[in-house]
């Protein structure tokens, strides 16, 4: 009887052997589909699987990759371990356009234990992180998955890091009000922000970090809210993140998007119409915070 387990293995060692040596004819392709599941396969691996998942990992490579880069935006696609790139090429095929005939839990559960056989601990938690994060950016449409088993060792540090940013607004000539946002590489508008210091005041750490970010300078009024979400780093390991918002106002000038990892611009809104922009939920709540905040201090 085939199994899904073993097929991924024979999917994995075929992309492997593929991005080491590569083929470009079909035929060729499907003779080693067929050597690694008789020779490298611990089982009967679904030829039928192995292959279809082959070619249209290969087939779709090119939009696979830039998932990848999205969702690993610090951490080049070529500076990666190369098996960790197979393993989420496969993974990420089956999570993005076939996810309704596997669940997420168990494509996520199988990536990182390939990683962990394959690469080590750090794929593992590596793969997760990455795969996590493009299940939740396409908005989890098989509900929430169960975070897989992963051995954390007594070497495993975990790191914080604090952050500072938020609702910036000016008001035009006209006395209109305006909200500036940045744009992230998923297509999202959000609040500038950037890392700072856990002891220093967050309301001057946050001015600083926002102008930055969109190279104007802001004066922090008030904090809105704070949020915390964890992450992983390929070289930090686990890192769990503390983000406060503040209210900030500025002067409705030109922005720069200075600092720009993980940003693709930086533009004003009229507050009027963030309402209809793709928004995260919480930066969509904080801004309805802020909004009232403004307009009730008038």
């Amino acid at each position: 009887m085939a199994h899904r387990n073993l097929s991924r293995s024979a999917i994995i060692s075929t992309l492997y052997a593929l991005q080491m040596y590569p083929l470009s004819d079909t035929e060729s392709i499907q003779q080693l589909i067929t050597y690694i599941g008789n020779h490298f396969s611990d089982g009967n691996p679904d030829y039928n699987f192995v292959e279809h998942t082959v070619f249209s990992v290969i087939k779709k490579q090119s939009i696979i990759d830039d998932i990848i880069t999205k969702a690993a935006p610090r951490w080049p696609l070529e500076n990666m371990n190369t098996m960790d790139v197979i393993i989420l090429r496969m993974s990420i095929y089956e999570l993005v356009f076939e996810y309704t005939k596997t669940h997420p839990n168990i494509i996520i559960s199988e990536a990182v234990s390939a990683g962990q056989i394959y690469v080590g601990q750090s794929s593992a938690r590596f793969i997760n992180g990455v795969l996590s994060t493009v299940y939740r950016e396409m908005g989890s449409p098989m509900g929430p998955v169960r975070p897989p088993r992963i051995d954390m060792s007594a070497e495993t540090i975990v790191t914080h890091q604090y952050k500072g940013g938020g609702f910036v607004y000016a008001f035009d000539l006209k006395g209109d009000a305006y909200v500036a946002l940045v744009q992230d590489i998923w297509g999202f508008w959000t609040f500038p922000k950037g890392t700072c210091d856990k002891t220093e005041d967050i309301l001057l750490g946050s001015a600083r970090e926002i102008e930055k970010t969109i190279g104007i300078p802001v004066v922090s009024q008030s904090i809105l809210g704070e949020s915390e979400y964890s992450s992983f780093h390929p070289q930090k390991g686990n890192v769990v993140k503390h983000v406060t918002y503040v209210l900030a106002k500025a002067e409705f000038v030109t922005l720069t998007l200075e600092d720009s990892a993980g940003l693709v611009t930086a533009k004003w809104f009229p507050v009027t119409e963030i309402a209809d922009l793709r928004m995260y939920d919480n930066v969509a709540q904080i801004s309805i915070t802020a909004i009232n905040r403004i307009f009730n201090s008038q």
